[in-house]
């Protein structure tokens, strides 16, 4: 994961930057995620020092976004950022996903007519990432904790006891990394996790009757969605105040399940498992904007949207199939049958669009499926009773990993041989994973 950075700058009285103007462009055929952060030494000109923290270091995120493939017009971008209150500072950017590697980026100075001073371009820099694909963290159900593994190197990072009786599902993260949030349906809480030093930093308490079970973060990071069992709801919730900001009643009975959230953040779908039915979320206005009908029967397990947002790839563990439906529209395109006894509960695609791996919890394996041709590719055989329950991918599509809930372990299947290359011993029950697609630490 590449990391371009400006070095330290310094602030001249004369001329004396007041805008730092920062571009970002992906030159490749794939699409990035970008974190841009800045870090600075704090002065007596900074707001709120004081002598005593003179030369410390400060950090803040500035964005997060995501480009997409040139020459698209939304493969570029540039933020303007304040600077006229700063000595000393400089810009990391952080390039994530299967393209990374192919952004470039620069920092232009501006004083306060928005005449340009200097122009600096971001060079490569070693050693301040350290985790290269960012972390996976694994819900542990029945051991009540967190496993936190580092992605570049399949190593575990930590593991985090959670409270006796939380039992916790399933897990999202934030895209800068830095927090997860794991559903727990034993306590009835959303529990908030600071990955940086492991430790619990808040707890999400849901209304009365109300059983968490899925949960995912929006794009920009500031909101998390939690869909609950018995009490019917999709909750949205602050991520930086863990404030609930919204109780959106779903149709009573439907088993909200696992959700979906489109690439620029406008819509989250939710499989309603008991209805047959997807519901659209409109996250501007926090209400329901539609909801899509599968074939009379179907039980929606689990959903995954194409990267350009266009297509949903949803799994019915009733009669065992992938359906390809329009995204806007909800017109299913095509069924793709599974094998007999497959019960899908999982499905992840690869960031460039190209594949999709679904977890066959009933069969013990995981079904491959070409999208360019919507064809089912290759299965991969786990062993007998593995009971594969979840998926995630690494941001740059190399890795996909695979809970194994009977043997409380990780399989990490390798993307290009689609064969499984590593054993990751966990905690007993492991029943949700999610991978960060970038790290900032």
């Amino acid at each position: 994961m590449p990391v371009l950075d400006t070095g330290m700058l310094l602030n001249r009285n004369y001329p004396h930057s007041i805008t730092l103007a920062v571009r970002i462009v992906n030159r490749g055929k794939h699409r990035a995620v970008i974190g841009i952060k800045r870090y600075s030494l704090s002065t007596p000109l900074a707001e709120g020092a004081g002598t005593g923290d003179f030369g410390s270091e400060q950090t803040e995120l500035i964005k997060l976004v995501t480009l997409a493939p040139a020459p698209l017009n939304e493969s570029g971008f540039t933020i303007n950022h304040s600077v006229h209150n700063l000595q000393a500072y400089g810009i990391l950017v952080v390039a994530g996903g299967p393209g990374g590697r192919d952004v470039t980026a620069s920092a232009v100075e501006l004083d306060g007519n928005g005449q340009m001073i200097h122009v600096y371009p971001l060079t490569t820099s070693g050693g301040v990432n350290s985790y290269e694909n960012g972390i996976a963290c694994v819900a542990n159900h029945t051991q009540h904790s967190l496993t936190l593994i580092d992605s570049s190197t399949d190593r575990q990072i930590s593991t985090i006891p959670l409270p006796a009786g939380s039992g916790p599902r399933q897990v999202a993260i934030t895209p800068d990394g830095t927090t997860v949030f794991v559903t727990c349906p034993g306590d009835k809480t959303v529990k908030a996790i600071d990955t940086r030093d492991s430790r619990i930093i808040g707890e999400i308490r849901l209304p009365l009757g109300a059983v968490p079970l899925a949960i995912t973060v929006s794009p920009d990071g500031l909101t998390a969605f939690i869909t609950t069992l018995v009490e019917d709801y999709m909750i949205l919730v602050d991520t930086e105040t863990l404030a609930i900001i919204k109780l959106i009643r779903l149709p009573a009975g439907s088993d909200p399940a696992c959700m979906a959230a489109a690439p620029d953040g406008k819509r989250v779908y939710c499989c309603l498992i008991s209805s047959g039915t997807v519901a659209v979320i409109d996250t501007t206005k926090r209400a329901i904007a539609a909801l899509f009908h599968l074939p009379e029967g179907s039980q929606p397990s689990a959903a995954a949207l194409t990267p350009c947002g266009s297509f949903l790839y949803i799994a019915d563990i009733y009669y065992k199939r992938i359906y390809v439906m329009r995204a806007l529209s909800g017109v299913i395109e095509k069924s793709l049958a599974l094998n007999p006894g497959s019960d899908p509960s999982s499905i992840v695609l690869t960031p460039d669009g190209a594949l999709a791996y679904i977890a066959c919890r009933g069969s013990d394996e995981i079904a491959v499926v070409n999208l360019a041709r919507n064809e089912l590719l290759t299965t991969i055989d786990l062993p007998e009773g593995s009971q594969p329950s979840d998926l995630a991918i690494t941001g740059d599509g190399s890795k996909v990993y695979v809970t194994v809930l009977t043997f409380g372990y990780i399989a990490v299947i390798d993307t290009q041989n689609h064969m499984p290359v590593a054993v990751l011993p966990t905690g007993s029950f492991p029943s949700g994973i999610a991978v960060t697609s970038i790290m900032l630490l």
